[in-house]
């Protein structure tokens, strides 16, 4: 659904949140590669030093998952 709503509006697929949100629950869903992306488009987007930094710190753990495979 939220795929579906990145790519019909994109108002919504600029909206930061939502990319953090996709990286996420594609990280709950083994999806590490696919997160991975998510979470850096969200990076693309914000300019928040503390976003960036969590956001970067949550990268790094969907990477870790997927060399864990």
């Amino acid at each position: 659904m939220l795929d579906s709503l990145i790519a019909d509006d994109t108002r919504v697929g600029s909206f930061q949140p939502a990319w953090a949100l996709r990286g996420h629950l594609l990280a709950h869903l083994d999806r590490a590669a696919d997160s991975v992306a998510a979470y850096h488009r969200a990076i693309e987007l914000t300019t928040d030093i503390g976003e960036r930094e969590y956001l970067t710190n949550r990268t790094a753990q969907a990477r870790g998952r997927e060399t864990d495979r």
